[in-house]
């Protein structure tokens, strides 16, 4: 000890003082260590914890989100596909319709002109009759009155006979 004391007196250090100092600090860090810092270090390492906690969550989140992303893109495009083919049977029925009706449409066309010309023949043989019944009463009055004019002619008489010869 002989060779620290005079470096201790230099310095101006006095042991009593020294040592109350020492154990004052320590008892000071005792409570300090017991009563402070450990329950920061605890409250230190609760907050560590619900950060790290908070982070995992966020990093489980944002998996999950993209998951639903993905899951949504995939019934957009499943929503898209279904429309696509509901489009496609919509048109394919809309063209069965419009075939059918211009099926139809020409059907009844046709019925209607071939009752058309059913009729225009019907027609055409009422008036065939009437014109041959007009030309028969034409061809009688003709004949009456020309066997009226001619009635005593030798050459008439025997043409007449002739005709009705010809017709029997």
């Amino acid at each position: 000890m002989n060779v620290f004391t005079p470096i201790v007196k230099s310095l101006g250090i006095n042991w009593k003082i020294f040592l109350a100092q020492l154990i004052n600090f320590g008892i000071v860090f005792f409570v300090l260590k017991k009563f402070a810092f450990s329950p920061m270090q605890k409250m230190l390492k609760e907050r560590k914890s619900k950060i790290d906690k908070g982070l995992d969550d966020a990093k489980r989140l944002e998996s999950e989100l993209e998951m639903a992303r993905e899951n949504y893109r995939e019934e957009i495009q499943k929503a898209k596909q279904e429309a696509n083919q509901i489009i496609a049977e919509a048109q394919k029925e809309h063209n069965a319709i419009i075939q059918k009706a211009t099926e139809e449409s020409q059907k009844k066309i046709d019925q209607s002109i071939e009752k058309a010309k059913q009729e225009i023949q019907e027609r055409k043989e009422e008036m065939m009759a009437e014109i041959k019944k007009e030309a028969v009463e034409l061809s009688m009055l003709g004949v009456s009155k020309f066997l009226d004019a001619n009635l005593d002619t030798k050459g008439n008489r025997s043409f007449i006979e002739k005709i009705i010869k010809e017709k029997a």
